[in-house]
């Protein structure tokens, strides 16, 4: 028995996938303002959170590099509130 070459079982895959099939869907118009709406939010919401915890993250990549500051700060008198 003939076994059916990896790109058969691709093509046969795909030909079942892109059969239309009946969908019992109905999306009406303000389908589409909620999901761009949804999606806004969510690359907002990422912008915000990288710009809040950039200094973090970037203490987290570069461990040696802020340890190196801290201990600079520290030595040059640590707090300038004072001044």
């Amino acid at each position: 028995m003939n076994r059916l070459p990896a790109i058969a079982w691709i093509a046969l895959f795909a030909a079942l996938l892109l059969e239309p099939r009946p969908a019992s869907a109905y999306l009406d118009p303000s389908t589409g303002s909620m999901l761009i709406s949804g999606l806004v939010s969510l690359v907002v919401t990422a912008w915000l959170a990288l710009q809040t915890y950039w200094h973090k993250l970037l203490r987290w990549f570069r461990p040696d590099r802020a340890d190196a500051e801290a201990e600079a700060d520290a030595a040059a008198g640590g707090d300038d509130r004072g001044a």
